[in-house]
């Protein structure tokens, strides 16, 4: 079964359980994305849509577009910016293939995303978001570190039982991804009451 028809699948369910788990991580996501004062954002992996509604409450005059290989998952986005006013496009891509133009965004933001990628293909993915992304502008990862053992747990349960969605799932590092890329870490933060979600803001620093 391919990955996007996995989340189709899933779409119900986590638009229900997981966003709730992590409102003060999505908070502070859109906080630090918000920060550059972006005036166009991308949201790669946009899922249920709850992040990119709030980075839309943060910044409403800037031109929003979210992406997903998952098609009811934007469904439940379309559903979820709807009922929040957000204005936004929304676009069925995979993230190692974005079709958007060069330096198109000014913030782009990936909520969970990088984590669920083969260790190989996240420079892939890391090269077009900074491709899209204009000079100076933002790009905010959200990963798990699993710091909360109970979190952990019920990850290597789901793990046993999921393993076409989850076996790529582990804490990584991804500031060791980030040689020659042109990006650099503004900012570092693990934030222990949403399970230990680690946020790594970075700024594109060369074209």
């Amino acid at each position: 079964m391919r990955i996007n028809q996995i989340y189709d699948l899933l779409a119900p369910i986590y638009r229900r359980v997981v966003p709730p788990m992590y409102d003060l991580a999505t908070s502070r996501a859109a906080q630090r994305l918000s920060a550059g004062a972006p005036t166009t954002v991308l949201e790669v992996g946009v899922g249920p849509g709850h992040l990119l509604a709030a980075v839309g409450k943060r910044n409403p005059d800037a031109r929003a577009v979210g992406v997903d290989i998952s098609g009811r998952m934007l469904e439940a986005s379309r559903a979820e910016l709807e009922k929040s006013g957000t204005p936004a496009d929304l676009v069925r891509a995979d993230a190692t293939k974005l079709p958007f133009r060069d330096r198109a965004f000014e913030g782009v933001v990936a909520f969970f995303l990088l984590d669920l990628f083969w260790k190989e293909k996240i420079p892939d993915a890391l090269r077009e978001m900074h491709r899209v992304l204009a000079p100076g502008g933002r790009i905010v990862v959200a990963s798990l570190q699993f710091s909360n053992p109970v979190i952990k747990r019920a990850w290597m349960l789901t793990h046993r039982f999921m393993p076409d969605v989850f076996a790529a799932l582990r804490p990584l590092d991804f500031k060791d991804f980030l040689e020659n890329t042109g990006l650099r870490v503004l900012q570092d933060e693990v934030i222990a009451q949403a399970a230990g979600t680690r946020l790594l803001t970075l700024v594109k620093v060369r074209a």
